[in-house]
Parts: structure tokens; sequence; C-alpha cells
């Protein structure tokens, strides 16, 4: 028997609906960062205007926004580490292009 007052939200229905959407909602965050992230993500708007939405929804006296936002959340920090990792790739490799451009012009002056 179900309670009253006990809807079922698109996260946690049963079956493959739910599924679907679990899934396509942390795509939906993970490529939103994905998609922002060689701008949108550093300009001190989005970030900051996530986390107060989310700490908002966090604090909702309704199950299916706290649950919503905290599946957001991880997706979000998930999707930052990502894009951290992608940027530390990016300036190591740079580090050691400028290494070689150093050593290749500091080759040419020492030989006339």
């Amino acid at each position: 028997m179900k309670k009253k007052g006990c809807a079922r939200y698109p996260l946690v229905q049963p079956g493959p609906y739910g599924r679907w959407f679990h899934s396509e909602f942390g795509d939906f965050v993970s490529v939103l960062v994905a998609q922002c992230q060689h701008s949108a993500v550093f300009d001190g708007y989005l970030m900051n205007a996530l986390v107060s939405l989310l700490t908002e929804l966090s604090d909702s006296c309704v199950r299916a926004f706290r649950h919503t936002c905290t599946l957001a959340a991880v997706k979000i920090l998930s999707s930052l580490v990502a894009v951290a990792l992608s940027l530390s790739a990016a300036m190591e490799n740079s580090h050691k292009l400028l290494g070689v451009e150093r050593r290749k012009t500091s080759g040419r002056q020492a030989s006339p």
C-alpha cells in the first residue's frame, strides 16, 4: 500500500524510466561542466550560482529536491575532478614544450 503524500519522483522510479532519468540527468550535469570547462567554469558566476542553488535545494523539506541536488553535486564534483586532471595534463605538456623550446633557444645562442 502506498503512503499518502509519498509520490515517486523520477530519480527513484523503478524500471527503465527511473534508470533512464538517473543516467540522463547525470550525463546532463557532466556535459554541462565539460562544455563550460574552458570558460564559464572559471568565470566566478556559474559555479557560485550552481553551488548556491544546490545548497538551497539540499536544505529543502522535499526529499526529491534533496536527493536530486545531491546527485547533481556529486556529478559536478566528479566532472570538476576530470577537468582538473585535464588541466594538469595540459600544464605538464606545456612545461615540457617550454623546456624543449628553451633548450633549442639556448643551443642556438651558444653556437655562432
